[in-house]
């Protein structure tokens, strides 16, 4: 063999060896990958449901206010509350306590009357109406806006 063909057959050798390293590299970075994307995925439920659970507060904490403010005015007065969930809300009531749910975090309200709302889950938009009816006021939930 002269000088010429070890030369071009180490240079495909060469050739051959950066394609394996490349091959090497491709797998190992799908592997960390296939590691990480576990905690990630479980990272980014649990924001999710750490934002459920702010929202529910922060709406219980607003439906408390608006109760409030509703004992003082007068009947046909009207309020809209749009909610927003991440993942799912859930909303019930048993006499007077309202109670909202998110994950397993609950959050109640105390209302000065009466309410009728039935287990609902939420995982879009919906509405919490308010309405002041013969002196007390009346609380719906829906899914579309009434």
């Amino acid at each position: 063999m002269n000088a010429k063909g070890i030369a071009l057959r180490l240079r495909k050798s060469q050739n051959g060896q950066s394609s394996l390293e490349y091959l090497l590299l491709l797998a190992a970075f799908f592997s960390a990958f296939g590691i990480l994307l576990p905690s990630i995925s479980f990272s980014v439920e649990q924001f999710f449901s750490a934002s459920d659970a702010a929202l529910a507060k922060n709406l219980a904490a607003q439906l408390q206010e608006q109760e409030t403010l509703f004992q003082f005015l007068a009947d046909g007065s009207k309020n809209t509350l749009k909610v927003l969930p991440s993942q799912k809300i859930s909303i019930s009531s048993q006499g007077s306590l309202i109670t909202i749910f998110a994950g397993e975090k609950q959050f109640q309200v105390q209302c000065s009357s009466p309410q009728l709302i039935p287990l609902q889950e939420f995982s879009s938009k919906f509405f919490i109406q308010l309405e002041r009816i013969n002196g007390a006021t009346q609380i719906s939930v829906n899914q579309s806006k009434p």
